[in-house]
């Protein structure tokens, strides 16, 4: 299990002081962010996830949400062999947004410097979806994909995890 895990499960809180970005002027200086930095000191390190080639094309979610399918994946001992259970192997991720920080970056770049400067990324790398669609290939599974966006009704969600 990860330092991060293990702080978890032991109840410990992962609220600190935000220093991602500048809040001298907001009233709110801290957050339970994801602690970034070297894997060996027990803190979250996307290149033991995702290439850094392949991270720059992709927002910070859908790192996140890889290396999260995959350590549940770990977890559970879901070693699929066969065509079929592949296939009837799913990913459900849920995310309030998505990639908030690459959609705000989007638009300050189409509204200062125009259209032309946005990236050809722009749209896939922020896209709720992409972290289940990302998550489903990386695990080689052909299976279903769903993503929410809001707090789903219990109906929806208990329809949406039926076996069958």
């Amino acid at each position: 299990m990860s330092a991060i895990g293990g702080s978890l499960i032991a109840g410990a809180s992962g609220i600190r002081a935000i220093q991602s970005f500048e809040v001298s002027d907001l009233p709110v200086k801290i957050a339970a962010q994801v602690p970034s930095g070297d894997t060996a000191s027990g803190l979250f390190n996307a290149d033991d996830w995702v290439p850094p080639k392949d991270q720059r094309k992709m927002d910070g979610f859908i790192v996140y949400a890889l290396a999260a399918a995959a350590q549940a994946v770990e977890d559970a001992g879901w070693a699929p062999d066969d065509e079929e259970s592949r296939e009837r192997t799913g990913v459900m991720i849920g995310s309030g947004i998505g990639g908030l920080p690459g959609i705000t970056d989007g638009a300050l770049t189409l509204h200062e410097r125009g259209p032309r400067r946005l990236s050809p990324f722009f749209i896939p790398a922020n896209l709720i979806n992409l972290a289940s669609a990302t998550s489903r290939f990386a695990m080689g599974s052909p299976g279903p994909i769903t993503q929410w966006s809001r707090l789903a009704r219990p109906e929806r969600m208990q329809s949406a995890t039926r076996p069958g």
